[in-house]
């Protein structure tokens, strides 16, 4: 031990001389092969200055100028962090709380737009089938605050508001589902009845897969499960691609069909840039 906990620090000039000495900490274990030692490298100056003001260190000389450093305290409280694969399981675990953190928070505001989707689809339905007559229109206009003032525009920003609904559902939909709504499904926003309500469809069912991520979040933080465990579960759910054709039907029955076009933009572009 460096440094007595007194704080006279009479050994100090042990330790510069030690420092004189250029060696290699290696630790022999039963296998009879050497370990390099975990700990914190410091510098002279950095020792002397934890000795100084009377914290007990483990520090072995490098030479050089430098020390490891693989344990000080002062009373029971650790001051020096040893880097161990420990500590660095800890650290990813932070990492992936923190990202469910600010996933459910995403997620969450997918959730609360639910009814505005429902009121989206129902007015762009209304638009198609009055040729986007001017009542259609200012119905639009007055539920989303836009200034749309014929079909073309309708259409466009129709198309707009739809993307920024599914953008909040990015931590939920999986890259090729979002592929498929990009490009199968928004190009043919206002176009059709059918392909108007096949878009509803998919944007509907992708706030409900945000909703159970949020709930597997929320309920894994509450009961204070590993966060790689509640990862996991999200990704599961994430990339069951439940949304593309032929893994989900339409209300009445028949199931979404994707062009052989489609599903080669689906391969280059996986997630629908």
């Amino acid at each position: 031990m460096l440094g007595s906990p007194s704080g006279d620090n009479s050994d100090l000039p042990a330790i510069r001389a030690a420092n004189q000495a250029v060696l290699q900490p290696r630790y022999i274990t039963d296998e009879g092969k050497a370990e390099e030692p975990e700990g914190t490298e410091m510098t002279l100056s950095e020792v002397e200055e934890l000795a100084n003001k009377g914290i007990k260190i483990n520090a072995v000389p490098l030479g050089g100028g430098k020390f490891l450093v693989t344990e000080s305290t002062f009373g029971n409280k650790p001051l020096v962090e040893v880097n161990t694969a420990k500590s660095l399981q800890e650290e990813r675990a932070k990492e992936v709380d923190k990202r469910l953190f600010d996933q459910r928070e995403q997620l969450q505001g997918a959730t609360a737009n639910k009814d505005s989707i429902k009121e989206m689809v129902k007015l762009i339905d209304q638009g198609v089938k009055t040729g986007f007559a001017q009542d259609a229109i200012m119905q639009f206009n007055r539920a989303f605050g836009k200034d749309v003032s014929d079909s073309e525009t309708f259409k466009a920003v129709a198309g707009d508001v739809a993307m920024g609904f599914i953008n909040l559902t990015k931590g939920a939909i999986s890259d090729k589902e979002m592929t498929y709504f990009t490009t199968v499904l928004a190009p043919n926003l206002g176009n059709t009845p059918e392909g108007n309500k096949k878009i509803g469809e998919f944007m509907l069912k992708a706030v409900e897969k945000a909703e159970r991520i949020e709930k597997v979040i929320s309920e894994g933080m509450r009961q204070n499960k590993n966060a790689f465990d509640i990862d996991e579960e999200v990704r599961r759910i994430r990339n069951a691609d439940d949304l593309l054709p032929g893994a989900s039907t339409s209300s009445t029955g028949s199931p979404f069909t994707l062009s052989p076009e489609a599903e080669d933009v689906s391969k280059r572009h996986p997630t629908g840039k």
